[in-house]
């Protein structure tokens, strides 16, 4: 792994030395939550620019004139969700 390559030059940089908990299941768990937001997060783009490529089917995905629509939302979360 990179990280175990690159740990021992960054503890010397910082004066302090610096662990991967391997034996926690916090670590694992939010490892998990890590990979799987990016996978989300892939495949929520990729249905969005899916869905609004409107010119391969044109007469079976209606307009979207609403104020409020699904798309709309997807996409607002798609960018706000980052930056939290």
């Amino acid at each position: 792994m990179i990280v175990q390559l690159v740990l021992p030059a960054f503890n010397m940089l910082i004066g302090t030395t610096l662990k991967v908990p391997y034996d926690r299941a916090l670590f694992w768990v939010s490892a998990f939550g890590f990979v799987l937001s990016t996978v989300c997060c892939g495949q929520l783009s990729a249905f969005i620019s899916r869905r609004s490529s409107r010119g391969y089917l044109p007469e079976a995905i209606p307009e979207e004139r609403a104020v409020f629509s699904p798309r709309r939302v997807l996409v607002v979360l798609h960018s706000r969700l980052p930056s939290c």
